[in-house]
Parts: structure tokens; C-alpha cells; sequence
């Protein structure tokens, strides 16, 4: 079996195998700064290379130097936050590091890591959710919104959100979810910064329901944008 065939899922194994989680890794950067973060730990031929990256500005720069496939449906491309989620099989050939390229002076940008060791790579199912998020005088904590999804086979779900804010402070990570990776950034209250969390739990087939990620401030309100999307890995 090809383990390229990453969103195919007309293949099966028999029995079913866990996916299981081994290591993450994140990193940010300011002002349009390169990202540059080590690959998760304990790797292996085969393991399933996950990586979600978000921009509080521009269009998600080019994630290298590695080659990684774009997951459809899991883009974001707006004047406000942008996003990515792409993924690679991992074969051995892999650099030290995942790089986000730099971008304009001013963007803020983050990326989260992530590696999984299926039976068979094949994100079964995608969706992924943009949300004007005005934050005002709204009292916290605030909440973003990760999708449902109508699975067919059992799997791990995998959700991510990501926030253009002022130092975010996480306060959850999904109902019922381990949280894997998380990050916020903090500066100026005039600067709409960029935090991000990933976190997955096996479920069952069939539907998911939506997860959401709970979160306050720091020593400031600035933001307006979230975004969160949803895997499943079988």
C-alpha cells in the first residue's frame, strides 16, 4: 500500500489499529520573521506529518523546505487570518526542521507540528470553520469553534484553532480532548498577535459533534478573527 495516498480512503486494513500520537512541536514569530521549528520527535518511516499554520494578516507563506499537500477544504484565505493545514508521509528524507517562510514586515505568524503513527494514512474527513470573532467588551472567557464531522469509521480526531488576538490565555482544549500543542503570543495591545492549540481524542463513527476551545485575556483585549478545523485519522 502507497502511504502517499493520504486522503484515499477506499483502501482498509483488517482491524483496526489506533492511530496513536507521538510528539508536537510549535513555534512563532513577529513582524514577518521566518518560523523555523524542529520536526516532533521519535520519528519514523511512515509516521503522518501534521502542520497547522495561521497568519494574523497575509496569506500563509510557503511551508518548506520539505514538500507538504494542502488539505482541501482546511484553507483560509482572508484580509483578517489566514490558515493552512498540509501534511507529508514521512520517509526518511526529511530536513531538521518545518520552515514558514517570512512575509510582509507586521504579520505574525505561527505554526503547530504534529505527528501521528497510523495503520494506513488517510485523513478520512475534513471540514474547517471561519468566524468573525469581535471581541468589545465581551466578559470572558471567550470560545472558538472546531466543526462537526459525520465520520464512517472510528478514528482520532484531530482539531486545531487558531486566534488573531492579544495575549490569549488558553483556558480549554475540547470537550473531552487532550490538548497536544498550544502557543500565544504577547506584545502590545495595539498589535493583534496570533495563538494557536491542537488537540485530538479517538471517537467513534459517526458524528463528532463541534469541539470548542475556551479562552481570556492577558493584559489586554485586541482581536478579531478565529478559526478551527477538524481531522479525522484512521
Amino acid at each position: 500500500m502507497r502511504r502517499d495516498s493520504i486522503l484515499d480512503d477506499s483502501r482498509r486494513l483488517p482491524g483496526f489499529v489506533p492511530v496513536q500520537f507521538i510528539s508536537a512541536t510549535s513555534g512563532h514569530a513577529t513582524n514577518g520573521a521566518q518560523v523555523e521549528v524542529p520536526y516532533p520527535d521519535d520519528g519514523a518511516v511512515g509516521d503522518l506529518i501534521l502542520v497547522f499554520a495561521g497568519d494574523n494578516k497575509g496569506t500563509v507563506a510557503a511551508i518548506g523546505p520539505d514538500s507538504f499537500t494542502p488539505i482541501p477544504g482546511a484553507q483560509s484565505d482572508r484580509t483578517d487570518f489566514n490558515s493552512s493545514v498540509v501534511y507529508r508521509a514521512a520517509d526518511g528524507t526529511e530536513a531538521a526542521s518545518i520552515i514558514l517562510a517570512a512575509g510582509p514586515v507586521g504579520e505574525m505568524r505561527g505554526l503547530i507540528a504534529l505527528r501521528y503513527r497510523p495503520a494506513k494514512l488517510s485523513p478520512i474527513a475534513v471540514s474547517a470553520v471561519n468566524d468573525d470573532q469581535q471581541s468589545g467588551t465581551l466578559s470572558p472567557p471567550h470560545s472558538v469553534l472546531a466543526p462537526s464531522l459525520d465520520v464512517p469509521t472510528a478514528g482520532r480526531l484531530v482539531c486545531c484553532w487558531a486566534l488573531r488576538e492579544h495575549d490569549v490565555i488558553w483556558e480549554t482544549g475540547g470537550e473531552g480532548m487532550e490538548v497536544r500543542q498550544s502557543f500565544r503570543q504577547t506584545g502590545s495591545p495595539s498589535v493583534a498577535d496570533i495563538a494557536m492549540q491542537a488537540s485530538d481524542q479517538m471517537v467513534p463513527a459517526g458524528p463528532t459533534s463541534h469541539r470548542t476551545a475556551m479562552y481570556s485575556y492577558g493584559s489586554g483585549q485586541h482581536g478579531d478573527a478565529a478559526w478551527g478545523a477538524s481531522l479525522i485519522l484512521r
